[in-house]
């Protein structure tokens, strides 16, 4: 691969720190320094600069920004600051739905959200999890949401470590929708998980606190963690990356962006400029 991201929730994920500017700037500095092309950053985590300045910041640093993970409830607010940082993508990192109708309500949503995104000169994504495999009405939510957004105005990020932990083939599903993947989410998985046997399924069954926030018992933080470790070491779990490439490639894709969620050697750094390595060489 010639051109690999990395998206920044890598280093919240595996920090659980607050960043202040200057140590934003600095892991973008250290991006740059272990080779990747550009960034896919996440949330409202800019590093509190305003759009131009970051932007300074990235051509300094010869970095790319090939989009962000905006929720859906913030996609208003971020549409103009992603436009004047010169990126491409606006993705929706995900959501939890419970039955048909609310998949299909999400997508009319997502459509809607496209064409707002077009008018700004962004294209509107969705990124996948493991529950967007849960069934309703003999279909999985990833298939109310491919066949109910229109084409032009949605495309699909899909995560192959998630889809494999759900019990499906990556690259199977990418050739199926073929031409609806411009993005690649690269993360490894060592395991399939049960339907009911999720990070997302034990949040939302856990109690909540007054501001409708889960209470994180150490039963459940624990389960988190093991989940976390699921990311394992690309080329040694269950995804054939290069099986998955040539064909991730034949239909549009345009970049791979390395999210981990687990630092397996100990480090954050050294674990993502071995991924970065073993992309390269494919």
């Amino acid at each position: 691969m010639e051109e690999v991201y990395i998206q920044t929730a890598t280093y919240s994920w595996l920090f659980r720190e607050k960043y202040s500017t200057a140590i934003f700037n600095e892991y973008l500095e250290r991006t740059a320094k272990m080779g990747y092309t550009g960034v896919e950053f996440f949330g409202n985590l800019y590093g509190d600069q305003p759009a131009q300045e970051l932007k300074k910041v990235l051509k300094d640093f010869d970095l790319k920004v090939i989009g962000a993970h905006v929720s859906m409830d913030e996609m208003d607010g971020q549409m103009e600051y992603l436009a004047d940082l010169g990126a491409k993508y606006m993705i929706c990192p995900g959501v939890s739905v419970h039955s048909h109708e609310e998949a299909l309500a999400i997508a009319e949503k997502m459509n809607k959200y496209g064409e707002k995104a077009k008018t700004f000169g962004l294209k509107y994504g969705y990124h996948n999890h493991n529950n967007d495999f849960d069934k309703f009405e003999g279909e999985t939510v990833l298939e109310t949401f491919l066949s109910h957004t229109d084409p032009t105005l949605v495309g699909f990020e899909f995560d192959v470590g998630w889809i494999w932990r759900a019990g499906y083939n990556a690259a199977d599903l990418v050739q199926k929708y073929a031409g609806r993947v411009p993005l690649i989410h690269v993360k490894e998985t060592n395991r399939m998980l049960k339907p009911d046997e999720s990070a997302h399924k034990f949040m939302e069954n856990a109690e909540k606190d007054e501001k409708g926030n889960p209470i994180l018992t150490p039963e459940i933080k624990a389960k988190i963690n093991e989940f976390l470790t699921f990311n394992c070491k690309l080329g040694e779990g269950l995804i054939n990356i290069p099986h998955l490439k040539p064909i991730a490639d034949a239909q549009g894709t345009e970049a791979y962006i390395v999210e981990r969620e687990y630092a397996y050697t100990g480090d954050v750094f050294t674990s993502v400029q071995e991924d970065l390595d073993y992309l390269r060489n494919i």
